[in-house]
């Protein structure tokens, strides 16, 4: 995916709404050895859990 497209940048507003920081989404990701940061399912149905627990 490019930076700063339209897409792009909805992406990002999405994970960050989702986990709440940057730095939850790192630390629910994986890295790949070129650096980059990797989210799967299961990240973001464990921070859903968790905000469904602190209701």
């Amino acid at each position: 995916m490019q930076l700063n497209t339209t897409q792009s940048i909805s992406l990002g507003r999405r994970v960050h709404s989702t986990f709440g920081s940057w730095q939850r989404a790192r630390e629910l990701s994986v890295r790949t050895a070129d650096g980059v940061y990797k989210l799967d399912e299961s990240a973001v149905t464990k921070v859903a859990e968790e905000r469904k627990a602190g209701e």
